[in-house]
C-alpha cells in the first residue's frame, strides 16, 4: 500500500463522519497509517520467522500478535 492508497483509505473511513473537518481527516489519516505500519511489521516478523524456521521465536511472535 502506497501513500495514495493510505490517503484513499482515510477518505473512505472519513466519509462515516457527518462533517469531515481537516482535524478529523488528519486523525483518520494517522490511524490509517498506523494500521498499515502495524500490518507491515507483522508481515515482516512472520516472514523472518518462517525463513529462519525458529519454532521458539515463531511462537513468541505469534503470542504477541494476539
Amino acid at each position: 500500500m502506497d501513500h495514495k492508497s493510505i490517503k484513499f483509505y482515510a477518505i473512505l473511513e472519513g466519509s462515516w463522519f457527518h462533517k469531515l473537518t481537516k482535524n478529523k481527516f488528519d486523525t483518520v489519516f494517522q490511524h490509517a497509517q498506523k494500521v498499515y505500519v502495524s500490518a507491515t511489521r507483522r508481515c515482516n516478523l512472520l516472514q523472518r520467522c518462517f525463513l529462519h524456521n525458529h519454532k521458539e521465536v515463531w511462537s513468541l511472535h505469534e503470542k504477541s500478535l494476539y
